[in-house]
């Protein structure tokens, strides 16, 4: 099975302001923008639309007790950041496994960048509050404060010695990644599914 890492650059703050706001607006308008890609969601975990996304974004927008299935928030804040935040291009990150991670960190290695590990791009959590999703969507961030220097030490890398073409391409794109971030002023979001 293949999948991607889905990058995206975020105001978190700006984020965290909104999720909990109560806002009725917000969320009928989204729940019916997104009225397709929901169904699709809860059809793929099994779920009722009305005990799955529907009710994991209202939650989000409105506030309350997060309740049901954990990953229909994951997918929630996903198609969140597809609004709200810019999507980086992940051609070096898509189609791929997990397997994908080690690789990249040893070019990593190899390149000079022994303490950076790509796969806490997605552990760490969303930097917003969400239900602990045990399986899938796996999300992390980098927060704005640290995209600077995460950004400065994958600059140390030295492309020669690296032996992997591909993931010396998935290196330089997650550079580009904290550049755009860093540029921004922004934090770096990563899904993987």
């Amino acid at each position: 099975m293949s999948y991607g890492v889905m990058a995206f650059a975020a105001d978190l703050e700006w984020f965290r302001g909104i999720l909990g706001c109560g806002d009725r607006a917000i969320v009928d308008s989204d729940l019916a923008s997104w009225a397709d890609q929901l169904d699709e969601i809860d059809r793929s975990l099994g779920l009722t639309p009305e005990a799955g996304c529907r009710l994991a974004y209202e939650r989000m927008i409105m506030g309350g007790e997060q309740v049901g299935h954990p990953a229909t928030y994951g997918y929630c804040f996903e198609l969140f950041c597809m609004r709200l935040a810019t999507y980086l291009p992940n051609d070096h990150w898509s189609g791929m496994d997990s397997r994908w991670f080690g690789a990249v960190r040893d070019a990593l290695r190899e390149g000079g960048v022994p303490d950076f590990d790509p796969a806490s791009l997605i552990r760490n959590g969303p930097g917003v509050p969400l239900p602990r999703i045990a399986d899938f969507p796996r999300i992390g961030h980098v927060p704005r404060e640290r995209v600077p220097a995460l950004r400065r030490e994958l600059d140390g890398l030295n492309p020669d010695a690296v032996a992997d073409p591909d993931a010396l391409e998935a290196i330089r794109q997650m550079r580009d990644w904290l550049w755009a971030c860093e540029e921004g002023g922004r934090s770096l979001i990563c899904f993987y599914h």
